[in-house]
């Protein structure tokens, strides 16, 4: 199993990703770099998307409890060319990440995995988004029929274009130095090591989520929606490496 379990361009068709429930899906040219994209048209509902059918032999290879990356180009837009989105107008019905299953006892769920923080979506505009999730181990059991990663959120009649996805592992530099594991207890600490994501750093309250942006002065971590005086920035330590009596520089 390799470090990136998804890498989609669309440039040799669709591999595994549909529209939702009766949604159209399309592979189109002229994406934001002139290549081929995904389309999908026909929405009548905000849970209609682009969907992925995450087949057996790729489950087998995700990691449960362990953060992954992702990153993708996504456009919206009226179907009727005209009208405009809830979330280009408001910052309402935005698109969303979940994940989809059917268990063993015929029960569809739906989880929810990732909202794009720090993205202001404008329709008819490819926007870069990037968010970063954890599958739970009954996402990915053997026993259910079917997962998917589902992308959606705007409302019917709005169109979802989604271009250039990948998913994969952090890479070794979110990581401790395996020969120097105490010396260094923070990775990422200036939030510019890992290309916009905020790994190894997390929102305390769970619900929420670490984002970061650049405002010309350099990369930083930022959180909204507030929802306790602890939903803050959170990160893990290696309990070896702390001694007690020592004195550490923050």
């Amino acid at each position: 199993c390799d470090a990136t379990i998804i890498e989609q361009a669309f440039e040799n068709g669709l591999d595994t990703w549909y529209g939702n429930l009766g949604a159209k899906e399309e592979i189109m040219p002229n994406s934001h770099d002139d290549s081929q994209y995904l389309h999908i048209s026909n929405r009548n509902a905000v849970f209609q998307g682009p969907l992925y059918d995450i087949v057996a032999e790729l489950r087998e290879c995700i990691i449960p409890d362990i953060d992954y990356f992702f990153q993708a180009k996504i456009r919206i837009s009226a179907s009727d060319g005209t009208s405009s989105s809830l979330c280009s107008g408001l910052g309402e019905n935005c698109p969303t990440m979940e994940f989809g299953y059917l268990d063993s006892d015929d029960n569809l769920r739906y989880r929810p995995l990732a909202e794009f923080h720090g993205v202001t979506f404008v329709d008819n505009e490819w926007f870069d988004v990037k968010a970063s999730f954890r599958f739970e181990a009954s996402y990915l059991t053997s026993a259910n029929v079917f997962t998917a990663l589902l992308i959606n959120g705007p409302e019917a009649g709005i169109d979802i274009s989604i271009d250039d996805i990948s998913i994969n592992l952090p890479p070794a530099e979110s990581y401790p130095d395996p020969n120097d594991v105490c010396g260094d207890l923070i990775q990422n600490g200036d939030a510019s090591q890992l290309g916009g994501f905020a790994a190894p750093m997390y929102s305390f309250i769970k619900s929420n989520t670490i984002a970061v942006q650049d405002d010309g002065d350099g990369p930083e971590f930022f959180i909204t929606n507030r929802v306790a005086q602890q939903d803050s920035i959170a990160m893990s330590l290696t309990t070896g490496c702390l001694q007690e009596g020592s004195i550490y520089t923050f």
